[in-house]
């Protein structure tokens, strides 16, 4: 993402949790730290549905579309 763009992340299997709040990209370190929240793989099931829904609660939160 550009610097200046906020991003989250949100993990899900069968319930979601907010791992990273939004966050502003300011630069390389920015990225960097943000990378060390995503999983290097997938495993078991997972409910598309509930990390879903967790974005929407967070972005409603923040007051986003």
């Amino acid at each position: 993402a550009a610097d200046g763009t906020s991003v989250g992340i949100v993990l899900f299997t069968s319930t979601a949790r907010t791992a990273v709040e939004m966050t502003e990209i300011k630069d390389e370190s920015s990225r960097t730290e943000l990378l060390k929240y995503v999983p290097a793989s997938a495993g078991g099931g997972t409910s598309i549905a509930s990390g879903l829904e967790k974005c929407q609660e967070v972005s409603l939160i923040l007051g986003m579309p």
